[in-house]
């Protein structure tokens, strides 16, 4: 005979299904929990630090254009008034880019902190000078002078320094005084220093109040050149995205070249400048294009190797580095000639 149903066996058996569904449930949710907590965190950006000079500035038309993210590149440009600000950052490892100068980056490596440079970005024609009050007319009236420059040991440093050489006046004739180049008028206007070297948008204002330039970095084709360095952990583990930097820095300057004002109210805006001043800026440098820096990269003995060599016996003949470095010790050239490879194939 059949057993039937009881009652206690139908609550049993409910009870049965209820304490599964429950566990069933439960199995869910942590499972969902556990799957939350490992997920891989977010990645992220390449922080670059950057200070206000307009040859620098078109990495904000990149970012607000969208050059970087196109490209598959995730960046986080840093704005600093000066450019020990940026240094400091950079040696802090709060930053993993810097748009900075060879000369700089060169005497970074002399102290260890290792970085290379990715990018030659530009030269200074008018975009650095030596301002100087209207009595004086000639750098050779400088001797005895005091000179405002952004700090012992600086591209700033060299500048003045190799300009006055070439006048026929020592560094041992001249005072200098650490001035930021956008304190420069300052300086003048209190009667700090005689003479400075500043840029945009201070020259400009400068010479409204009636100081006058002696000197231009342009005198010197190549003597301020600014590049873009990355640490070498970076350039190790984002190595793509370091291409897609440079792909993009190329294209924002064929972008500003045709589209000059949309390019320049940007550029403005990023580093708090008027259009005029940025204008201003733009016309005193020169941009180097990803094929001129294939080109100088690339080449066995050439024009970076000469600029190495002048930057180092500068440091070395002042007892600040222990040897002279390479071309292969300064500059990491395989992402220019990704890039350039990259746009080759696209037909740029």
């Amino acid at each position: 005979m059949e057993r039937l149903n009881t009652p206690m066996d139908k609550s049993a058996r409910t009870k049965e299904y209820l304490v599964l569904t429950i566990l069933l449930l439960s199995s869910i949710l942590l499972f969902m929990i556990l799957m939350e907590n490992t997920e891989e965190p977010k990645a992220e950006p390449i922080r670059i630090t950057l200070d206000t000079w307009p040859g620098y500035a078109y990495a904000y038309v990149a970012q607000e254009k969208g050059f970087f993210q196109k490209n598959g590149a995730d960046v986080e440009l840093i704005l600093n008034r000066d450019s020990e600000a940026s240094k400091d950052l950079f040696k802090e490892e709060k930053a993993q880019g810097m748009f900075t100068t060879l000369s700089d980056a060169i005497m970074m490596e002399s102290e260890g902190v290792e970085q290379s440079t990715v990018f030659i970005v530009d030269y200074s024609t008018d975009g650095d000078v030596i301002m100087c009050r209207q009595e004086i007319n000639s750098l050779t009236e400088l001797e005895n002078k005091t000179i405002g420059i952004e700090g012992i040991n600086t591209f700033s440093h060299r500048f003045v320094i190799e300009t006055l050489a070439r006048a026929g006046v020592k560094e041992q004739d001249i005072f200098l005084e650490k001035v930021k180049a956008h304190d420069t008028l300052e300086a003048l206007e209190i009667g700090n220093i005689d003479a400075g070297h500043t840029r945009e948008p201070t020259k400009s204002l400068a010479i409204k109040r009636g100081y006058k330039i002696l000197a231009r970095a342009g005198d010197n084709p190549w003597l301020i050149t600014d590049v873009l360095i990355f640490d070498k952990k970076t350039l190790n583990e984002k190595s793509n995205q370091i291409t897609a930097i440079i792909k993009s820095l190329e294209q924002v300057r064929q972008y500003t070249i045709q589209n000059r004002e949309e390019a320049i109210r940007i550029m403005a805006e990023s580093e708090s400048l008027s259009n005029e001043a940025m204008a201003k800026g733009i016309d005193g440098l020169r941009w180097t294009s990803l094929y001129e820096n294939a080109q100088m990269m690339n080449s066995k003995e050439g024009a970076l190797d000469r600029l190495i060599r002048e930057i180092s016996k500068f440091w070395a003949d002042r007892g600040q580095l222990s040897k002279m470095p390479t071309r292969r010790d300064i500059i990491d050239q395989r992402f220019v000639m990704d890039a350039g490879a990259q746009n080759r194939q696209v037909g740029r």
